[in-house]
């Protein structure tokens, strides 16, 4: 017996008397009794990640095709201690959901907003910002809460693919969401906001309009745009009990852009004309503004859109709003080159260019002089002007308030610039086209790709890339960035989306010199 004590001792084993083995036990479960209990409190820890925001199942969670596929920023699952934006619990749900309210607030402050928004990212920090002031806003008032925390979790929920596996955007009429918390959100909101309705001093009160263009973006952003259209006629109708989009009391609230970037949100994704009228009428630019984005003479700047603006086969509208969008650009470009970015007067005069840009993009299409029909291409309306138009508008949904290409919104401006090309190369015939129709086709295809990144599409704009390029001799990408100059496009804002598409449809050749040679 001594002799295996020895070997046991030797080998690093140690014997436990029953009795020590009984007091350790006793002693193991009581700190798990404590730890049972302590689940049951509604603490808040930095660590803590609650059941509802990373659901169990195993979700889907489909993995980019390509090289290309786009690097879109997530929560980190170490969410900073809410303490740093409710200290008191006093935010609406904190004591019930206090882990999801929590990642939620610090999903829409860190990666919605910045996404979202990226020109106003600078300037929401500062207190007289309008997106500032709405969004402290929310946080005072049930409805608008739960509306707010409705699309964090429908943004996280589109980008980290927490939705129904992905389908031609043509294809999808409804998509579905795998993630309780948006459920949850959604339906407080709602209930918030019929409690509003059936109140006479509620239902016209800021916090309504509040809580419904949130419940209108949510939707945007899952793409359900039947319901939509939904909330846009409840909006309607509360705008004209205000006394109507031009009306001092509504045109001086603080909510007014976002009833515009609302309504013309939902006109983009349905590609039909807004329900609101511009509720001001556009001015020339302000010759001290236009002297501070005029470029340099030796800029190559000074070539941005002139392709465009010097096509004699687009209609005078379209040539309107294409140069609104070139003054628009340069003003962001303006911005982007400095330190502070732009400032509140500054980007509160970007919102309103891009807005009248795509307001007449959108509505000039449905007036009797240049058509009835912006899909048929009338006989008064050129080949190349839908093209031009939708993907214009695209444009636009890229770089100043931006649509992910995950989001139902970015899915159906997939599928309205894809239709739009389809139909140009239909009727015009791909090797038949001159080399100005083909480089309007290549930006147009540039921006398709950037917009289905990930996407189920984006190998076939890839695909008609590459043609493009064999018809038009294209070798090096410096070549083709001069030419993508002449319409819209900045090296430091797109070459690192659109050289990687580049690299891929060249790729394309060299598969086929393989197979040849």
């Amino acid at each position: 017996m001594r002799d295996v004590r020895r070997r046991e001792r030797l080998a690093g084993l140690k014997r436990v008397s029953k009795r020590e083995d009984r007091s350790r036990a006793s002693a193991a479960e009581k700190p798990a009794s404590k730890s049972s209990n302590d689940r049951k409190l509604p603490l808040r820890s930095s660590t803590s990640q609650s059941s509802s925001s990373e659901p169990t199942s195993d979700l889907i969670r489909p993995k980019p095709r390509h090289s290309t596929s786009q690097v879109t920023p997530t929560p980190t699952p170490m969410v900073p201690n809410a303490w740093f934006v409710d200290p008191f619990c006093t935010l609406p749900g904190a004591n019930e959901l206090p882990s999801m309210t929590q990642n939620l607030v610090h999903y829409c402050i860190t990666v919605f907003i910045p996404m979202t928004f990226p020109a106003r990212t600078k300037s929401f920090m500062d207190e007289g910002d309008k997106l500032n002031v709405m969004v402290k806003t929310s946080l005072t008032d049930a409805g608008s809460f739960f509306g707010l925390m409705t699309i964090s979790a429908a943004h996280r929920a589109a980008l980290t693919g927490r939705h129904s596996d992905l389908l031609h955007a043509s294809d999808s009429d409804t998509r579905v969401l795998y993630d309780p918390d948006y459920y949850l959100m959604k339906a407080r909101c709602i209930r918030e906001m019929n409690e509003k309705l059936r109140d006479p001093s509620k239902a016209l009160s800021h916090e309504a309009f509040d809580t419904i263009i949130n419940l209108l973006t949510s939707a945007l952003i899952v793409g359900l745009f039947d319901e939509a259209r939904i909330h846009l006629r409840g909006l309607k109708k509360m705008v004209e009990l205000r006394g109507g989009i031009t009306s001092d009391n509504i045109r001086n609230s603080i909510f007014m852009p976002a009833i515009l970037a609302s309504d013309l949100k939902t006109a983009t994704g349905l590609m039909t004309k807004p329900v609101f009228p511009l509720p001001w009428e556009p001015e020339p630019l302000a010759p001290e503004v236009r002297q501070r984005i005029c470029p340099p003479p030796s800029s190559k700047l000074n070539n941005l859109g002139i392709s465009l603006l010097g096509n004699p086969n687009f209609s005078l509208p379209l040539v309107r709003a294409l140069y609104g969008m070139r003054d628009a650009v340069l003003l962001q470009h303006l911005g982007n080159q400095s330190p502070n970015g732009l400032d509140i007067s500054d980007y509160q005069l970007l919102l309103k260019m891009t807005s009248e840009v795509e307001h007449e993009l959108l509505s000039y299409p449905y007036r009797p002089s240049t058509g009835s029909n912006p899909g048929s291409g009338g006989s008064n309306v050129h080949v190349t002007e839908p093209l031009a138009r939708v993907a214009a508008i695209c444009s636009l949904n890229s770089v100043i308030i931006v649509s992910p290409s995950s989001t139902g919104l970015g899915r159906a401006l997939t599928k309205h610039l894809k239709q739009a090309i389809s139909s140009f190369i239909s009727t015009s015939g791909l090797t038949q086209m001159p080399s100005p129709d083909l480089d309007l086709l290549a930006w147009a295809l540039f921006i398709a790709a950037q917009g289905s990144l990930g996407q189920i599409e984006q190998p076939w704009f890839v695909d008609r890339l590459a043609d493009v390029i064999a018809l038009r001799g294209w070798k090096d990408w410096e070549e083709v960035a001069e030419i993508m100059t002449r319409y819209f496009y900045l090296p430091y804002l797109h070459d690192p989306v659109w050289r990687p598409i580049w690299n891929e449809a060249m790729a394309h050749f060299a598969v086929a010199e393989v197979f040849t040679g």
